[in-house]
Formats: C-alpha cells, structure tokens, sequence
C-alpha cells in the first residue's frame, strides 16, 4: 500500500499478483479457475488455442479469464479464499509475501522550482512524449508476449478515484456473497447393522457406532467435501464444510437454478442415494466396523423458502455485466423436453404405511407449493414481459408446457438475450410446475396403499380420475385450459396471449386440493 495525498492506494497491480501466484498453482490451476468462477469451456477453449510450453504461463491466462469477467472486482482477498478453498498454502504465503514486500512510502510535497524557460519548457515536453511513447510500445509488447489484460494509464488520475474504485470494489465482493444462500443436508444414521450374525447389539453399542462414523467422516471432512460436491454435479453448488451434530453438511447455492436443481434432486431421493454412496463406503464401513450404515437426509423447508426468495428477488439491473453469480445452471446438453424431467424413481412403500401422516405430508407440501407461486406471482409481469420479448415472430399465443420449455431453450441459448433477461422467472415456473409433477407421481404411486383398492369405491374413482387428468395436463404437449376462475384478480388486456399460462398452475393447484379432499374421505382412508 502507497500513501497519496493523505489516502491510500493500492500499488499492486491484480495481474502482478497472477504472475507471482502462477508458478505455484501449475498443477491446480484449473480448480482455481473454477472457483473464482471461470466456465469450463473457456478453460477447454483457452487449452485448445494456447501452445505455450510454460505450465505457469497457461496459468497467467487462466487466471486473466477470471480479470476478464469480474474486472476491477477482481481482487487478492478473492484470489486468497479460492487458493484456500484448494489448499494451496504456498500460493496463498506467496500474496502474503508480495504485500510485505510493498513499502509505506511516505507522503512528500512537491518540490518548489523555479519556472522553467519556454525552450526548456519544450525540452521537457519532448522528452516527457518520447518516455511515454517507449513506455506504451514496452507495455504493447508485454501485453502480446504474457496474454496480460491492456488497461488504460491510469498514473496521471488521482489517488480519490483509485481509491473510490477500490471501495466499489469491495462493495462488489460482499454483494455477491450476500446472495449466495446457504443449504443444510442434515444427516443421520437411520439403521445399523453390526455384521454379528444374530445382530443383537444393545441400543448403547449402536450408538457409539454412530458416533465412532461421525468422527471418522469430521476427520476426513475436506476430502468428503470436494468427493459430495463432484457427485452432486451441479455447477453453482458448492460444498463448504461438514460439522457436527448429528452431521450436517453446508453447501452454497449462487444461483436460483442451483437451488431448484438441488431441491428436486431431494425430492426425488437421488441426493439421498448419493451421499449414502459417498459416505458409506467399505473403507469406512471398515474403520466404523459395521456390516451396514443408512442414512436419512433432509433439508429445512424453511431454510429453503428463504434462500428461494433471496434470489428471486435479484434483478439484472445491480450489475452491468453478467457476472458467474448471475447466470443460471445450463443443462447439460442443449436444452429440450427432457430436461424437465418425469421422475422415475421407484417409490418404496413401508409396511407400515402412515397414511395419515402422509397425507399431512401432502398438505403441507401442496401449500408450500401454493406459497411458492404466490411469491412468484408479484413477478408475473415481469415475466410476461420477458415472453413477450423472446416469443418469435409471427406466433400469438403459448399454448403448451412445450412452448415455455422451446422459449427456455432459445433464452438460455443466445448470450445476447439471457444477459439481460430475467431467466430465473422462466427457470422458476418450469420449477414450481416440477415440483407439481413429483407430487403427483407420489400420490399416485402410494395412493394405492391409502386406499382399500376397491373398484366400485366411488371415491376411489374420482381420485384415479383426477391423478390420471392431472398427469395428461403435466404432459408437454397438453394445450392449456383458460379457466379464468381459479384466479382471484382481473385479467389485463396485455395477459390475453398468455391466459392459458397464467391459469395453468392455479388449475393444477386447484386439482390437487381435491384430491387430497377425496384422499381424506373415511371410504378411501380406512
């Protein structure tokens, strides 16, 4: 840090700090482009079209990607957590090290003079022309040899907008972790089995077992972190740490589509089997001496509703440029009617079934559901508007899940277009309406168990009926209803093209209040 006027600057330029950093991050370079937000097909690009035979060098420009995107948001504190987050303590001494290398200099006044000569006033301007002219062609020259980023001189501004800079700087840093959202995977052991042949262990000696396999994965938590985060397989998700109690892991959603992508994946009992195959493994189950361990995962609703609404409620408009943060998880082909998925799980039943429990259950999540589209709802012009926009030319109306899903498609497709669209909105309807399609895959899979299974039960009918109607409207092709009937406001004008849209999830909702009606009949719930 350099003294000003008073004020302090930063003297170190961010790329200097690259090339001191580079040599020391050669093997890992690319985790670290990752995390400091650096797409997967730059790097894949940017391999492709460098020949440089210096590791340290394609680390330089891996890490200019990075410049590129965050600009003078980019910053050694940054740069510092993602070398830390991949443990690379050297790099990270080596920042340390070039700060303790830069001096306090003093602040002096300008020294009197006498008024210079008209020649030797024109002396001085030539040689003050030829310096900056040798300057500018050594800095050209570096920046074609290095892939360093050319910025503007900068030396003749003054130390306020530097430091101003800096201050936005930093704002901008805090900002992005501000809506990064936090997740909690609760987990704990469900059953034990301790490899005995009779298996009659007390109650005591399954506990210390529990216990004996929390400890073992607390003391290998960081390489359980990066194994759960690479299973997951979901860009913005990223696994911070695992604590105690019973064991809960945290894990950071950056973006809405991360935390739907995430929510579903739970939903659809796919998280659970995933970290049951990353934490149980014969290793473990080795060291815990234990035949067999299951665990239960599950998340906080509540949690999950409030980081929902966080980054719902972020607009484009904060930041000029489409920072990694801001942009929604991409599937991972193109998209299409694939990528909204049809869960195909195998529900499995339990002996004993608690159907009414279940069926709070049920409640419970239908009003969640509610819940979610009411908040989505004070956005809806927005995202008609965002419709209105992308829709092609010649075409009126959207009369099908498919056409949301090819407007999605086309959105997410062009850069021009989703840089300053309101993606999330389109990602959150399709979201809310999956969310709809899992509950009904559950309620049609375990209504069976609910019921007595009697054909001539008129109750028994309504309810098979309306799950079958239910799973025709969830098709992509099922034109919309316009029942205006299930809203509770006026429709404008400018809504006509899109009134099957907007009646849509009002209708589903509407439906499954009714089928958790007949679901608590005496005749169909005894």
């Amino acid at each position: 840090m350099a003294v000003r006027n008073g004020l302090k600057t930063d003297t170190v330029d961010i790329r200097e700090v690259f090339r001191h950093v580079s040599p020391y991050i050669i093997r890992q370079w690319k985790e670290v482009c990752l995390e400091l937000g650096v797409q997967q097909h730059e790097i894949k690009q940017l391999e492709a079209t460098d020949f440089t035979p210096c590791p340290s060098q394609l680390a330089f420009k891996g890490l200019c990607l990075w410049y590129d995107r965050v600009g003078r948001a980019a910053s050694r504190e940054c740069l510092g957590v993602a070398l830390n987050r991949c443990g690379l303590r050297r790099a990270e001494e080596e920042i340390t090290n070039l700060e303790s290398r830069k001096p306090e200099r003093p602040t002096s006044s300008r020294p009197t003079s006498s008024r210079p000569t008209s020649s030797g006033l024109h002396s001085h301007r030539t040689q003050y022309a030829r310096r900056l002219k040798s300057a500018n062609l050594v800095r050209r020259r570096q920046h074609q040899q290095t892939g360093g980023i050319a910025r503007p001189n900068t030396r003749c501004k003054s130390a306020r907008s530097g430091s101003n800079r800096a201050r936005s700087a930093k704002k901008r840093d805090s900002y992005s972790e501000e809506k990064s959202c936090e997740i909690s995977l609760n987990m704990k052991i469900s059953q034990v089995s301790l490899g005995s042949e009779d298996d009659t262990g007390s109650q005591q000696t399954k506990r210390d077992l529990a216990e004996r396999f929390y400890d073992v994965i607390i003391q290998k938590k960081e390489q359980f972190c990066w194994t759960l985060e690479a299973a997951i397989d979901i860009r913005d998700v990223k696994v911070e740490t695992i604590t105690r109690g019973s064991m809960c892991v945290k894990c950071t959603c950056l973006t809405l589509g991360a935390l739907e992508s995430l929510n579903q994946m739970f939903k659809s009992r796919r998280l659970s089997a995933v970290c049951q195959s990353v934490f149980v493994t014969d290793r473990i189950l080795e060291l815990v001496g234990a035949k067999s361990v299951k665990l239960d995962v599950t998340i906080d609703t509540d949690e999950l509703d409030a980081s929902r609404e966080v980054l719902l409620s972020r607009k484009f408009k904060e930041c000029t440029l489409v920072h990694p943060a801001d942009t929604l998880t991409t599937p991972t082909d193109y998209p299409s009617l694939d990528h909204i998925p049809v869960t195909a799980d195998v529900v499995v039943i339990e002996k004993d079934f608690d159907v009414v429990g279940w069926r709070m259950r049920l409640s419970a999540e239908v009003e969640t559901v509610r819940h979610r589209y009411t908040c989505f709802n004070d956005s809806i012009d927005l995202f008609i508007r965002t419709l209105q926009i992308i829709m092609p030319i010649g075409k009126v109306a959207i009369e099908s899940l498919s056409d949301v899903i090819g407007l999605y498609s086309h959105l997410v497709g062009s850069s021009s277009l989703s840089s300053g669209m309101r993606t999330d909105l389109v990602r959150e309807y399709l979201s809310t309406v999956n969310s709809i399609r899992i509950l009904v895959d559950d309620i049609k899979a375990k209504s069976c168990q609910a019921s007595t299974g009697d054909e001539s039960d008129d109750d028994y009918q309504i309810m098979t009926c309306l799950i079958s109607e239910l799973q025709d409207m969830l098709l992509p092709k099922h034109v919309f209803e316009e029942d205006i009937s299930v809203l509770d406001r006026r429709v404008n004008p400018a809504e006509k093209p899109f009134l099957g849209l907007i009646c849509f999830v009002p209708l589903l909702l509407a439906k499954l209040s009714t089928v958790l009606y007949t679901l608590s009949a005496p005749e169909v719930s005894k």
